[in-house]
C-alpha cells in the first residue's frame, strides 16, 4: 500500500491535535491550584525533621538551636518552591526562585508543630538592597569566569549597607544588635514557651503558633543552594492536588489523565525518614505495625491543618492494613487495632493508638523500637 504525502501529512496532523489537546488538559489541570503536601514532602527530601527534632524530644539536635539556619537551608528554600508554585498556578515558579533574594529572607520555624512561615518584614529595605545589586555595573571576567575586585566589592557594599544591609534587615525583623529590642518576627511571636509538654500560647491556629527563638533570617548555601532547593519545591508542587495527582491510581488514558500518584522522597541511614526501623528489626511480627505507624503518629500537625490531611490519612492508612498493625500477628503480640476503630489516628492528635504504640515502655519500645516523642499526645 502507498502511502502518499497527504496521509502522512493527516497522520502529524492528527498527532499533533492529540498532543496538543493532551498539553492542553495538563495545563487546564495543573492551573486548578489545591496543593496539600508540599511541605511534608520538602521534610522528607531534606531529611529536616528527624534533623531537627530527633533525639527525646528535644530540639538541640546536633548543637543546632531554634533559629539556626544551619538545617533548615533546603528545606526553606523547598518550601518557598511550593508556595510561589501554588499547584501549578504560577507558571513562573522557577524564574521566581532565581530571582529570590534569599540573604533577605526572614522565618520563623516551630520544629514541635511543623509550622513554618516567612515573615515579611523587611521587604522595603531588601527592595532597595535589590536596587542597589541591580545598579552595579557588570566588568569583564577575563575569559576565567572570575568576577572582578570592582563588582565584588560593589556588591558587598549593598550587603553591608547600614541602611538596607543584611544587618539593617536582620535589626528590624529578628533583634536590634544595639538596642536588643526585638524585631517584627520576634515581637509577633505568638507562644511564650512552645516544647513537647508545654504550650504558652495566644489563642491561635496551631499552623501560627511560635516562639520568639524559632525566628530567624537570611536562607544560605548549605549542600544545595537555596534557589535549586526552591526549583525542587516548584518541581513537587506540580503533581499534587492541583493536578489530581491524589495517589489514587495512575496517570493514563484509562483515567483520563487524571488521578495520579503522588511520590513522597525516601531515605534510609543514619538520618532516615519515612521507613526506619523495619530494617533493624526484620523479624518482628510487629515490625511492620511499628515503622509504619512512625510515620502516620510523627506526622507534624501544622502539615495537617495546612492542608495535607489526605496525605497524613493515607499513611496512616498503610499503618492500619492488615500487613502492619492489623495483623492478627500484631494483636496477638500485644497491640489490636480493634480496640482503637481499626484506625490509630483517631482520638487526640496524632491518635489514641499511636499514644498506645509509643508510650513509655510501651508496645514498640518493647520490641525494640527507638523512643518516639513526636507520636505521642501531648
Amino acid at each position: 500500500m502507498k502511502v502518499t504525502a497527504s496521509m502522512l501529512a493527516l497522520g502529524v496532523a492528527s498527532a499533533s491535535a492529540d498532543q496538543a489537546a493532551l498539553l492542553s488538559k495538563i495545563k487546564a489541570q495543573l492551573t486548578m491550584g489545591g496543593a496539600t503536601n508540599c511541605h511534608y514532602k520538602c521534610a522528607n527530601m531534606w531529611q529536616i525533621n528527624n534533623l531537627w527534632d530527633n533525639a527525646n524530644g528535644n530540639v538541640f539536635v546536633n548543637g543546632m538551636i531554634p533559629g539556626s539556619i544551619s538545617v533548615l537551608n533546603e528545606y526553606i528554600g523547598c518550601v518557598a518552591g511550593c508556595d510561589s508554585c501554588k499547584g501549578g498556578a504560577n507558571e513562573n515558579c522557577m524564574a521566581d526562585c532565581k530571582d529570590t533574594n534569599w540573604f533577605a529572607k526572614t522565618w520563623w520555624y516551630n520544629p514541635h508543630s511543623g509550622g513554618f512561615a516567612f515573615v515579611d518584614c523587611g521587604a522595603d529595605l531588601a527592595k532597595q538592597q535589590s536596587d542597589c545589586l541591580a545598579n552595579v555595573p557588570l566588568t569583564d571576567t577575563g575569559g576565567r569566569a572570575q568576577l572582578s575586585t570592582t563588582y565584588t566589592d560593589a556588591t558587598q557594599a549593598c550587603f553591608n549597607s547600614p541602611t538596607f544591609g543584611i544587618i539593617a534587615i536582620q535589626n528590624k525583623c529578628i533583634i536590634d544588635r544595639n538596642t536588643f529590642q526585638d524585631g517584627q518576627c520576634r515581637a509577633d511571636a505568638t507562644c511564650r514557651t512552645y516544647t513537647k509538654t508545654t504550650q504558652e500560647c495566644d489563642p491561635v491556629p496551631i499552623e501560627e503558633k511560635y516562639t520568639a527563638d524559632m525566628c530567624g533570617s537570611g536562607v544560605m548555601k548549605n549542600i544545595i543552594e537555596p534557589d535549586k532547593a526552591c526549583q525542587v519545591g516548584c518541581i513537587t508542587n506540580l503533581c499534587q492536588e492541583g493536578a489530581h495527582c491524589t495517589g489514587k491510581g495512575l496517570w493514563s488514558a484509562q483515567t483520563d489523565n487524571k488521578d495520579c500518584q503522588m511520590i513522597t522522597p525516601q531515605a534510609k541511614g543514619e538520618k532516615y525518614t519515612i521507613i526506619p526501623a523495619i530494617f533493624e528489626n526484620p523479624e518482628s511480627d510487629a515490625s511492620g505495625c511499628c515503622s509504619q505507624s512512625r510515620v502516620c503518629c510523627s506526622y507534624k500537625q501544622a502539615w495537617v491543618i495546612g492542608g495535607s490531611v489526605q496525605q497524613r490519612q493515607s499513611v496512616c492508612n498503610v499503618a492500619n492494613n492488615k500487613q502492619n498493625c492489623g495483623d492478627p500477628e500484631t494483636a496477638r503480640a500485644g497491640f489490636n487495632i480493634d480496640a482503637f476503630g481499626k484506625d490509630i489516628s483517631k482520638g487526640a492528635y496524632p491518635g489514641d493508638g499511636c499514644n498506645e504504640l509509643w508510650k513509655t515502655a510501651g508496645f514498640c519500645e518493647g520490641e525494640g523500637f527507638e523512643p518516639c516523642p513526636d507520636c505521642l499526645q501531648y
